[in-house]
């Protein structure tokens, strides 16, 4: 068997590929640096003090996994230049070649083989900056996630509590519009933000005026609709897009009410789809049932105009969504009790109808829905 050493340009390891994968690396080296640096300094810049020290073992644990990725380039770097300065042995066809890894060429004379570089530890370098890579995205996102739970707790935590001020009202929303910017694709920010924006806009109507509280409540839809948009199959989604319209109805135009209209109906029922055991969507299902059934002659007049099929339903399906409101939660809203108590009071079930409006002044008062609903109530009794 001869062999004899070729610098050939055809047979080397191309310098051109080589280039090619060294910059590759290096890219990816230089990518993942930087992303890193950015994370971590945005994170220190930005998180709460009592979140410093799982930064700081964030940051050096990237810092070392950093550290084994630049350790990997330069072993791939090394290896890649002993191959392309390696001599290629050529081997004359004469004896058995079933235990070589070898490329066919053709030559007018003989048949020659080559003997292939082994890529072995090539192969198992890049596997192992691949699973670096995966790591620290994984932790990265991780983070992220970590950060996003707390906001929704803290979130939570402020909007459940009854003695809540005007101020933590607006800070609520301020948080939540500041998690949106920084989390854009998180739609259980974004129902939140719609959430809070409702909240905040009676407050700011007696502070500054009606047309801001009518500039939060479309800022409230816009931010319902977005978490649709970004989670469909998410019932609160759903569920405050429905708020947000009803709650826009009154600055639309008439046929812009009753496009509305349908619109609030399909959401509700498809956030009752996601989530049955939800009693604040049934009541608002009534809610709609009732508005509905007390149209007048000429909004039917032109509902019939714009739709094939009008908005039809009846007080009676009105009082059967507020009833299994009632059901799955006895008690968990003053207006549900008022409205239980006025649609009695539409059937001429007088007795019933007192009944429940006793129970709705009864009520604690935690809202501006809540004043408004016990103030009904108040003037339904004196009717009764």
């Amino acid at each position: 068997m001869a062999t004899v050493n070729l610098v050939s340009p055809e047979l080397n390891f191309s310098s051109f590929g080589r280039h090619i994968v060294i910059g590759t690396t290096l890219g990816l080296s230089i990518a993942m640096g930087i992303t890193a640096g950015m994370y971590i300094t945005k994170k220190m810049l930005q998180s709460r003090s009592d979140e410093d020290g799982r930064i700081v073992v964030c940051m050096l644990e990237l810092t070392q996994e950093m550290r084994e990725l630049r350790s990997v380039i330069i072993r791939l770097e090394s290896s890649l230049e002993a191959q392309a300065a390696k001599p290629i042995n050529i081997v004359k066809s004469s004896g058995s070649l079933k235990d070589s890894k070898s490329v066919r060429t053709s030559s007018d004379d003989e048949d020659e083989f080559y003997e292939a570089p082994q890529d072995e530890e090539i192969l198992t370098m890049f596997s192992k900056a691949e699973q670096l890579e995966s790591q620290t995205s994984q932790k990265v996102e991780s983070s992220s996630q970590d950060a996003i739970k707390s906001i929704i707790k803290e979130v939570e935590e402020l909007h459940q509590d009854k003695s809540r001020t005007d101020k933590q009202t607006e800070r609520i929303q301020i948080m939540l519009k500041d998690a949106t910017d920084k989390y854009p694709c998180e739609a259980e920010l974004w129902w939140r933000l719609a959430r809070a924006y409702s909240d905040l806009s009676p407050i700011k109507a007696k502070q500054e005026g009606e047309e801001k509280k009518k500039d939060l409540l479309y800022k409230g839809l816009a931010a319902a609709q977005k978490a649709v948009e970004l989670n469909d199959k998410l019932s609160n989604a759903h569920k405050w897009c429905s708020i947000m319209l009803g709650s826009t109805t009154e600055y639309e135009s008439t046929q812009d009410q009753i496009l509305q209209g349908f619109k609030y109906k399909e959401h509700i029922v498809k956030a009752i789809e996601l989530n049955h055991k939800d009693p604040t969507c049934y009541h608002l299902l009534g809610r709609w049932c009732y508005e509905v059934s007390q149209l007048s002659w000429w909004k039917r007049k032109a509902a019939t105009a714009i739709a094939a099929e009008p908005p039809a339903s009846t007080v009676e399906e009105a009082l059967d969504n507020f009833l299994k409101a009632e059901a799955l939660q006895p008690g968990f809203w003053l207006s549900n009790t008022y409205w239980i108590a006025m649609c009695y009071y539409q059937q001429s079930a007088y007795s019933k109808s007192k009944e429940w409006v006793t129970k709705a002044l009864a009520m604690d008062i935690s809202t501006s829905e809540d004043r408004e609903s016990h103030q009904k109530a108040t003037e339904l009794l004196a009717s009764l």
